[in-house]
């Protein structure tokens, strides 16, 4: 297994629903997308994307992504975001 080099970006806590307040962290790093496995019984598909092909994503009236992922990308964006971040990198 190759390793990868992940550097910690940020600590953020947000609410992600009624009774679902969360601390989370977001790491950044990169990998041979040949060598990444998936648990198929936790993930259905997946999609590589640009930055570029996020961000156009995302302007779309009906966005495929979940709402936290959306506020994450703003964040990380420099946009304005929901999240409430708790410790920088």
């Amino acid at each position: 297994m190759e390793e990868i080099d992940i550097r910690p970006v940020v600590k953020f806590k947000t609410v992600y629903g009624p009774n679902d307040n969360e601390i989370s962290a977001l790491y950044e790093g990169a990998a041979d997308p040949a060598t990444v496995k998936f648990d198929p019984v936790e993930i259905e598909s997946i999609q590589w994307l640009s930055m570029e092909e996020l961000k156009a994503g995302m302007a779309e009236s009906r966005p495929s992504f979940c709402g936290w992922f959306v506020e994450i990308m703003r964040w990380y964006w420099g946009e304005t975001s929901v999240l409430t971040v708790l410790h920088g990198e």
